[in-house]
């Protein structure tokens, strides 16, 4: 048995981003079948609070958060956007960087 499987059920606990999709909610049920005691966070980012995904966790019995991160979304990614928009250098999507120093400061 490798250190994973020798894991007491209390030590079990994982974090999952949970967008209120296919894939986090496939994530949650294998995560779950396999013994883990799992914790959804959904990214508040834009619009409406996003209500999928808590909808979902509550359908699964999940501890669910929502970060709301809209202040954030909008310094670090849409005025970067519009800065090079404005100095023309745009390539169409922000940078990977930039939405990775979101998640790192959420996270």
């Amino acid at each position: 048995m490798n250190e994973w499987q020798n894991m007491n059920k209390s030590e079990k606990r994982v974090l999952v981003g949970m967008s209120g999709g296919i894939d986090s909610t496939a994530t949650c049920l294998m995560l779950r079948e396999q013994g883990y005691e799992i914790v959804g966070l959904t990214m508040w980012v834009w619009g409406d609070e996003p209500v999928e995904a808590r909808n979902l966790a509550d359908s699964m019995g999940i501890e669910h958060h929502v970060a709301d991160e809209r202040e954030a979304f909008r310094q670090i990614i849409v005025q970067n956007f519009i800065d090079e928009y404005r100095r023309r250098q745009i390539q169409g999507q922000p940078e990977l960087s930039l939405i990775g120093k979101l998640e790192s400061q959420i996270l």
